[in-house]
């Protein structure tokens, strides 16, 4: 991202010093108005502004995962979400390789998960799955709706 971000700078800086010492100062602020233009409609909206404001598609699908809560953190400098993993599998079967990673922002889910972690509970979590997920929502594309116990 960040090298996109200097390579347009520099493609601006080239522009500008093309147009202030040609005689093709038309053509130039033309050229210079699509990629402006370009710039927004294809980088700028789908990589900052709907991230922010939303995401792509939070109805994409819902899951049912059941499993042992094993990690359990809050993560992030603006955005404060809280990432976990539940261990899928019974007993000896529980290992890291089949592990579910999710994410958290409602307080209530949080609040009914924490008890959980590191304890021998089997819990079900129901999550909602994005295409593209805010970051304001977390890292993963899992995001938990509700948290139950399984008997």
């Amino acid at each position: 991202m960040i090298g996109i971000l200097i390579g347009l700078c520099i493609l601006i800086v080239i522009m500008i010093v093309v147009y202030n010492i040609s005689d093709y100062g038309r053509i130039v602020n033309m050229l210079f108005a699509c990629f402006l233009t370009t710039v927004l409609l294809v980088i700028f909206i789908p990589t900052i502004i709907m991230p922010l404001t939303g995401g792509l598609g939070k109805n994409y699908g819902t899951i049912n995962q059941s499993g042992y809560l094993t990690n359990f953190s809050e993560k992030g400098i603006i955005w404060k979400t809280y990432e976990g993993e539940l261990q899928k599998g019974v007993g000896e079967q529980a290992t890291a390789e089949r592990s579910f990673e999710f994410s958290v922002t409602n307080k209530d889910v949080i609040e009914k998960l924490h008890p959980y972690l590191g304890s021998k509970h089997r819990l079900q979590l129901k999550c909602r799955q994005w295409i593209c997920m805010p970051f304001s929502r977390g890292d993963t594309d899992k995001e938990v709706v509700d948290v139950q116990e399984v008997e």
